[in-house]
């Protein structure tokens, strides 16, 4: 039987296979495709007002490369970015930029990031990379409509100069044949991001998804957003399905229930592609749960606002180093850098990028751990950012510390956490941490203590936090059980502080001293 579904989606599919080749012969010789991505930039680029202040005309290698840019930080590009904002061209890159996409930054201010054609070509070739081989690996994937998580814009309406703040949706990172089919291959349009009240977004939102019998796969960033749909459609349920326009899927919908699962809801759908790693790791076991067991979830590659790093090559979540898209640099924990094809297992590093949007040896402080070298190709797992450390005493825990822990937890207990944060507190005479918790099912007493043993056993690992406690500097960790709504309230808050939209959101496990009350988390 024709489906005009998957015969579209099947065109976007070929037009993939052609990245996918070029990234299979590019695995073969890391180094040269490096060289030359990191050569077109300098050529392309010398005539700007940084190519000028950074003598792109000298550079000839990646040695004297490294000797005129030295890595950067947001802060390294305000002047840059100021002289953008008045109308001035040609200042970071050959193109201009074609909007300015924010993203979070600290205390709430917003960092901008500028977005050109090129730099959404270099996203597009590792979405069409990833997107390929989940087709090979699981074809009845694409069979059916897709939901790519969009959310209204409930950040502060920004401006820029005259340049565009903010892409409309995640299908402007594809070329224009590729939006043309994502248009008409997608289980909800655009009308959505008129609703600017999540609890509209979410009904109207369920809605279209429930009326579409056909949804195959999704494509979110946060499980703890689909976590919130879900639990937003099981407190709704008849309510949403009565504004289910077909009356033969209405009836088999009040049939169901509001306890089934996803997989009940949706006989096609195949695959979930969300984050699993850091923080997100607590949240696998619940959303499993409601999708259903025949459901896969494939964890979601490394994909930043500045840049994408990694993208996923199979369904269990082996990401590796998404090498057409950026030139990519390794900053090693003992302060050396180094290239990609130099990498070895085991190495932890923080990702520096080189993109078409006219970052330059940019440090993203994303934490990665390459946990293995197969055919001289990285196999990366994210562990969390390299700048999120929280120091009291002396005791130097970071959120790797943390996520540590999550995975311990989450192993270890029969427990379904719904929200697991840290925060530092510090009191007359006293200073310690404090675990925020919110779990599925009640939690008793018993629970909690071994909770609170399991944690400080993991965290005492890290020396600087074991002397401290030792010396008396630093009190165990405190376990306090949140009320149910706790983690949707912080997500809300957090939302609003850093103006970024909740379907976006990655919450951190550690929190600075005093940022959960300046969120106003509880209130």
């Amino acid at each position: 039987m024709f489906s005009l579904t998957a015969f579209l989606n099947k065109i976007l599919i070929y037009r993939y296979k052609n990245y996918f080749k070029k990234y299979q012969r590019a695995s073969q010789s890391i180094e040269r495709v490096q060289s030359d991505k990191l050569k077109s930039y300098i050529n392309k680029n010398a005539h700007t007002v940084f190519g000028r202040d950074h003598n792109f005309y000298s550079i000839k290698n990646y040695q004297s490369f490294i000797k005129n840019v030295p890595l950067t930080e947001y802060e390294d590009y305000k002047s840059y970015l100021n002289k953008i904002k008045t109308g001035q061209s040609h200042v970071l890159t050959f193109e201009n930029p074609i909007c300015m996409e924010p993203t979070s930054g600290s205390s709430g201010l917003p960092k901008f990031i500028p977005y050109t054609q090129t730099l959404l070509k270099e996203f597009e070739i590792g979405i069409g990379v990833w997107i390929y081989k989940l087709f090979k690996l699981s074809p009845k994937t694409f069979y059916g409509k897709q939901y790519w998580v969009t959310t209204p814009p409930l950040r502060k309406n920004y401006e820029f100069g005259n340049i565009r703040v903010g892409l409309h949706n995640d299908t402007e990172y594809l070329s224009k044949m590729g939006r043309l089919i994502m248009t008409q291959t997608m289980s909800i349009d655009n009308s959505l991001m008129k609703f600017n009240d999540s609890d509209d977004f979410f009904k109207q939102t369920l809605i279209a998804l429930l009326n579409d019998i056909n949804l195959s796969f999704i494509s979110a960033w946060s499980p703890s957003f689909l976590l919130q749909l879900d639990s937003f459609l099981r407190k709704n349920y008849n309510q949403i399905v009565s504004g289910i326009s077909n009356f033969q899927r209405r009836s088999e919908l009040l049939r169901l229930g509001e306890n089934s699962t996803w997989k009940e809801y949706w006989k096609n759908l195949e695959i979930v592609s969300c984050w699993t790693d850091a923080s997100s790791v607590i949240w696998k076991k619940s959303l499993l749960k409601s999708l259903g067991k025949s459901v896969r979830i494939q964890p979601k590659g490394l994909l930043a606002t500045e840049g994408i790093i990694t993208i996923p090559i199979d369904i269990k979540g082996t990401h590796v180093l998404s090498l057409l898209s950026h030139f990519y640099e390794f900053k090693l924990l003992d302060n050396s850098v180094v290239r990609a094809h130099e990498l070895k297992s085991h190495d932890i590093a923080t990702v520096i990028i080189t993109t078409g949007g006219g970052l330059y040896r940019y440090n993203t402080h994303d934490l990665v751990k390459v946990n293995n070298v197969r055919d001289g190709i990285c196999e990366f797992t994210f562990l969390g950012r390299d700048n999120k450390t929280s120091d009291l005493v002396g005791e130097k825990l970071n959120e790797q510390h943390v996520v540590e822990l999550l995975e311990v937890i989450n192993e270890s207990m029969g427990i379904e956490i719904n929200c697991f944060i840290i925060e530092g507190v510090i009191e007359v005479n006293s200073a310690y941490y404090l675990a925020h918790i919110e779990a599925n099912i009640p939690v008793d007493d018993f629970q909690l203590n071994q909770i609170q043993t399991l944690s400080e056993k993991v965290l005492r690992k890290n020396i600087y936090y074991d002397q401290a406690i030792n010396s008396g500097q630093l009190k165990s960790l405190k376990i306090q059980l949140e009320q149910k709504g706790f983690h949707q309230k912080l997500l809300k808050n957090y939302s609003k502080f850093h103006n970024i939209k909740f379907g976006d959101i990655k919450l951190p496990s550690l929190f600075d001293l005093g940022e959960l009350n300046k969120i106003s988390y509880g209130n």
